[in-house]
């Protein structure tokens, strides 16, 4: 089990370290991982201070976030009663959701889809749908401008009310918006609002973090070392972890991680 801890630092920016590579004994039961959790929780003394707990979708899990739930709420360490406590991971549900639509369709999709050049009905489609989005883009345009008329007035009143008087900020198409940079600008102005906004931002969506710890695993027990020991492993890839943001370096992409692959579609 890989326990990864995601925090913004006081320069607003996003970190995420390995705090552990932990060898979980069977059974593997929901009691068994929050155990190994709350363990790991106490060796580096942030057991009170866990705001979420990012998990996939699965039944052990849950058990694990409630007992965690349940220890951090009696201390009185969680925000709104623990109600944003529990994270389900949104690309292993958003992965299930597609894997059951597509399971719908499967021997519908060679049959009766079929956009070739000549069909005339993809042709009108295509058009209309080519006309909805140039609406779109249009309406999008006017709304911005509205937007961007739009003054702000100063007066004294409470962060949150100035906050929701500013301007709209519009960003640049395909342009990447750093909201951490932006909440750094402001946190002078909103100083209670700005701190707020880094515990929200700091909350991991997916567990890819910790499943990417599982593939620098596999590449620590080859065939050839696999009398390695736990805690050995739970030294290389942590301590190949600090190191690395220690010292400013890089992964090097393996050719798992370079490598298209072409898939024709009938």
């Amino acid at each position: 089990m890989v326990v990864t801890c995601h925090f913004v630092d006081s320069e607003f920016k996003l970190n995420k370290r390995i705090l552990s590579f932990v060898d979980v004994p069977p059974p593997y039961s929901g009691i068994g991982i929050y155990d190994c959790l709350f363990k790991c929780l106490k060796e580096w003394n942030i057991e009170t201070k866990v705001a979420t707990l990012t998990v996939d979708n699965a039944k052990s899990n849950d058990v694990v976030a409630k007992k965690l739930r349940e220890n951090l709420k009696l201390q009185g360490k969680l925000a709104i009663g623990g109600k944003l406590f529990h994270v389900r991971c949104c690309a292993h549900i958003l992965n299930l959701l597609v894997q059951d639509g597509l399971s719908e369709i499967e021997g519908n999709i060679v049959s009766n889809v079929n956009l070739g050049s000549q069909s005339g009905v993809a042709k009108n489609s295509l058009s209309s749908t080519s006309k909805s989005g140039k609406r779109i883009k249009t309406g999008t345009a006017k709304y911005d401008q509205h937007i961007r008329s739009e003054g702000t007035t100063i007066s004294e009143k409470s962060e949150i009310d100035t906050y929701l008087e500013e301007e709209v900020y519009i960003g640049e198409p395909c342009v990447y918006f750093d909201a951490l940079g932006w909440w750094k600008e402001k946190s002078s102005k909103f100083k209670i609002l700005s701190k707020m906004a880094a515990d929200i931002l700091a909350i991991p969506l997916t567990t890819v973090a910790s499943e990417s710890a599982f593939s620098a695993g596999g590449r620590v027990i080859d065939p050839h070392r696999s009398s390695l020991g736990t805690n050995i492993v739970d030294m290389l890839i942590c301590g190949a972890d600090w190191y690395r943001h220690y010292y400013g370096l890089q992964k090097k992409k393996t050719k798992e991680q370079v490598d298209f692959i072409n898939i024709k579609l009938p």
